[in-house]
């Protein structure tokens, strides 16, 4: 037993004896007991622990001196060996030195088997080139058949280009005879227009009466051209009535030149301008049944139809 042990036993005999604690400070003496037991307790338990891990240490220890001994041991016994070897191949060519003195040792070399791909090198080499005619010829086909593509859009663009021009030109030469028509019908309709309202050039001789040589005498009136439209002319005959329009324009100031001549002159006048239109309608009715006729000729005769009147 240590020192700690025996002072811990003789103080629980003293503790247990209960003749210590008749006096008065029974209780105080108690308490102060009580506590040095539980330090030389603790103290107990520490010194415990702490030889417990002595002794664990120690043990580890005695365990790795064991295994570094067992270590050395078989470390000196393999150099042992390793040493018993080499003496005795040196003994043995030593022993081999002193039988083959005069004998060269020449080793048996197994024969030299030729390799499995012998002729690798050239599969490879020829792997290689037929992969590169393959490619080329591909990019030759590819070439041909880019060339060919733009052959046949170039032979397709002239064609296209060609048949565009010429059909340009046949419009350009339709409108063309087609303006030519039309500014030869209208240059004949301005004719028409001047012969209905101016009269024939060649006028046929008319006796006068007394009253338009009357008239001719005094100041004659300047009418003026009037343009008209076509279907003005149509409707002239059944909207038209000159009578009810020389009367309102007699009703006018005294400005206008027609209040100074004589009313009835003008009437009779009037009248025989209103007979040479009729004349003149009927010759152009005949006319534009001729030009009509022709049109019809012509369509059935393949040639470019003129603009309608």
């Amino acid at each position: 037993m240590t020192e700690e042990e025996r002072r811990l036993a003789k103080l629980s005999k003293t503790i247990n004896n209960q003749t210590i604690f008749s006096n008065s400070l029974g209780t105080i003496n108690e308490y102060h007991y009580r506590s040095a037991v539980d330090n030389l307790q603790t103290a107990l338990k520490k010194e415990k622990s702490a030889n417990l891990e002595e002794k664990a240490k120690y043990n580890i220890s005695v365990q790795a001196k064991q295994s570094e001994d067992t270590i050395k041991q078989l470390m000196y016994q393999h150099h042992s060996k390793v040493l018993e070897a080499q003496i005795r191949e040196k003994e043995l060519k030593k022993l081999m030195a002193k039988e083959f003195l005069h004998k060269k040792f020449e080793p048996v070399l197994p024969d030299p088997s030729s390799p499995k791909n012998f002729k690798l090198k050239d599969d490879i080499l020829n792997q290689i080139k037929e992969n590169s005619e393959r490619k080329q010829k591909l990019k030759q086909d590819e070439l041909k058949f880019g060339q060919e593509l733009i052959e046949n859009s170039k032979k397709d663009l002239d064609d296209e280009y060609i048949e565009k021009t010429q059909t340009h030109q046949a419009i350009y030469k339709n409108l063309k005879e087609s303006w030519e028509q039309t500014i030869k019908v209208k240059n004949m309709k301005k004719e028409l227009e001047k012969i209905r309202i101016y009269g024939p050039k060649v006028e046929p001789s008319i006796i006068k009466s007394p009253i338009e040589e009357v008239y001719e005498e005094q100041t004659p009136i300047k009418l003026q051209p009037r343009i008209v439209s076509q279907d003005k002319y149509k409707k002239l005959d059944k909207t038209y009535n000159w009578k009810t329009a020389l009367r309102s324009s007699s009703v006018k100031t005294s400005q206008s030149p027609i209040s100074n001549k004589s009313f009835n002159g003008v009437i009779e006048r009037f009248s025989s301008l209103h007979t040479r239109e009729k004349q003149i309608k009927k010759d152009k009715d005949k006319l534009l049944d001729y030009f009509r006729s022709k049109e019809q000729s012509r369509a059935s005769s393949n040639i470019p139809k003129l603009p309608r009147l």
